[in-house]
């Protein structure tokens, strides 16, 4: 590694002094980079179109050659005057984490001074302004205070400019867009329910046509007001009740939208004196309003600036790019058992944006379950509902969770209604008389959700997702009365699907937490693909192992379902493939005696 660095810094110190006929920085020179761990720069000339001729300075850190090499100007404009040039005058040509040869520095080295000298063309011919607003989040950074507060966004990134509601923490100041949202959300990130203690104050959301050039963005508290007014009217109101309510401090958010997406910028604004000096020359309670909104809001009032950290739904799932969220944050599932399996599912389904879940189990974790379960040693004995919704909350506030402890039999008569009012329900208890009865119950009555069914084969050889709807087939349809399936990827034949501890009937099915990813993936997409429409009928998916991981663990492909579905061949597929009626089915039988 040493010698190769080694080598390409002479290269490039012979190609610099050969070639472009320029010379190593010193220390001293290198001393404006502080804190990007630049070891070694270059300085050199180059002229551009337009007759000017600047300053460049070619930097390498200790990464290189296997990094890429930077590209500051020394002698450009001010910041914020053309785009991709940072406040130390570092260009943005290729990112710092690209891909480059450690083989050709010298290359390497020609490819980013020929993109930095392109991009200062074009910054020259002004060809770059609309890139201003397009990465608007980037320049904004470059302009907000050292000092302004670490701001949080909970609100819907979208027009019209309206009130919305702020919390100003020792963490953050954290806006939402009404206080219910907002204390709710607070009491899960903290972990402090304070409830109706959180001091809140109102603020205020200006939605813009366009994100602001930097020539744009508001120094004082009358430029704020002069864009409220000409670029989100529907929020002068706002802004004007605000000012007249003489508070200690105005928080604002700026949005706008980009191709790239959503943008948000953050301003306080803070009166220029005293409160009490809004109302010179009045009584107190008798200033006229718009005197009140003109003193806050004047040229003398500056505005601080800071950077924006969305946590909203959007953002956080898929980046407003994932185009079911907007279906999926309605939805409501339930999953019951969140045990080895249903307990990743659950948290598979928060993190892909449900955003209501019912976690359902009246079981504790025990110290042989942490291995394989979402929950650790502090959750031994606990309930594991309880626990694991605690926990996604904390990880999602967003996200509606809550735990139950119940079980779910014929005296569940709560639940039962519960789950009826779910858009999905999804069953990984493991349980025949839990899973019967809710068999029962959704093909008892009219309306009742479509249930997922999860479970794996011993050894997680294999895993199966099953999809019923309550319109066609039902989970008895593939199983037989006590529960077992009719069809088995795998055979044990020979043993090895049960293992005994040492204590009486104390039997458990071997499987680790890597075999069981593939089940939790199986089970959260076909949950996902029915909450969005993908899926409407009765489905039955299946995972199949690799062949030596069920050799090795003493079982066999069965000849059912060689006969029937086909060879696994070496395994490590997954299947589709439908579930359906069967005429030897009891519980369709009755139905069809009702009906």
């Amino acid at each position: 590694m040493r010698r190769r660095r080694s080598a390409a810094i002479a290269q490039v110190d012979d190609f610099v002094d050969r070639v472009l006929k320029g010379g190593r920085l010193s220390s001293r020179e290198l001393g404006q980079y502080g804190g990007r761990g630049i070891q070694v720069g270059w300085r050199l000339f180059v002229d551009f179109s337009n007759g000017a001729r600047h300053e460049l300075h070619l930097l390498v850190d200790a990464a290189f050659p296997y990094a890429t090499p930077r590209v500051a100007i020394a002698d450009g404009p001010d910041v914020l005057t053309w785009p991709h040039v940072e406040k130390d005058g570092f260009l943005c040509t290729l990112p710092a984490d690209a891909s480059v040869s450690p083989h050709r520095p010298v290359d390497v080295v020609e490819h980013v001074l020929g993109e930095a000298r392109e991009l200062i063309e074009e910054c020259l011919t002004g060809r770059h302004e609309d890139d201003f607003r397009e990465e608007f989040l980037s320049y904004w950074a470059i302009s907000a205070d050292v000092s302004a507060p670490r701001v949080i966004s909970l609100i819907e990134p979208r027009g019209p400019g309206r009130r919305v509601v702020v919390w100003r923490g020792k963490l953050a100041t954290v806006i939402g867009e009404d206080s219910e949202v907002l204390k709710r959300w607070l009491s899960r990130w903290t972990a402090n329910p304070q409830g109706a203690a959180y001091r809140l104050h109102d603020g205020a959301l200006i939605w813009l046509p366009a994100p602001l050039l930097p020539r744009e963005y508001p120094r004082t508290a009358a430029d704020v007001r002069a864009l409220v007014q000409q670029r989100s009217p529907e929020a002068t109101g706002v802004l004007e009740d605000l000012a007249a309510s003489k508070a200690d401090a105005i928080d604002i958010l700026l949005g706008a939208a980009t191709a790239n997406g959503k943008c948000l910028g953050a301003m306080r604004v803070r009166p220029p004196a005293r409160i009490a000096a809004l109302e010179h020359g009045f009584r107190p309670g008798r200033t006229p309003r718009d005197l009140l909104g003109r003193r806050y809001l004047s040229s003398a009032a500056r505005v601080t600036k800071a950077v924006v950290e969305r946590a909203d739904h959007a953002r956080i799932h898929g980046r407003d790019r994932d185009g079911r969220q907007e279906a999926l944050r309605q939805r409501r599932v339930a999953v019951l058992g969140v045990g080895s399996v249903g307990g990743a599912v659950a948290r598979l389904l928060a993190q892909s944006g449900i955003g209501d879940l019912l976690l359902v189990d009246p079981g504790t974790l025990d110290w042989p379950n942490v291995g394989r379960h979402e929950l650790g040693a502090a959750s031994v004995r606990r309930n594991k509902a309880v626990e694991l919704a605690s926990q996604i909350s904390a990880s999602l506030p967003h996200v509606a969770v809550s735990g139950r402890t119940d079980r779910l039999e014929s005296s569940s008569s709560r639940l039962v209604e519960e789950l009826a009012s779910r858009d999905l329900v999804v069953s990984t208890t493991g349980n025949w008389a839990a899973e019967s009865f809710l068999n029962d119950v959704q093909h008892g009555s009219s309306g009742y959700p479509p249930v997922l069914y999860g479970w794996v084969e011993p050894n997680a050889a294999a895993a199966h997702a099953v999809l019923v709807t309550g319109e066609d087939a039902c989970l008895q349809c593939g199983v037989n009365e006590v529960g077992r399936p009719s069809l088995t990827v795998t055979d044990w034949t020979q043993g090895g699907d049960t293992l005994q501890e040492p204590a009486c009937g104390a039997v458990f099915t071997p499987y680790g937490p890597v075999e069981l990813c593939h089940a939790h993936a199986l089970v959260a997409g076909c949950a996902i693909d029915t909450l969005v429409g993908a899926v409407t009928t009765a489905v039955h998916r299946v995972w199949i192992g690799a062949r030596r991981h069920v050799e090795s663990a003493g079982g066999a492909w069965s000849a059912g379902w060689v006969s029937e579905v086909g060879d696994p061949g070496e395994g490590g597929v997954t299947l589709e493939r439908p579930w359906s009626a069967s005429d030897a089915c009891l519980v369709c039988a009755a139905r069809k005696q009702v009906a």
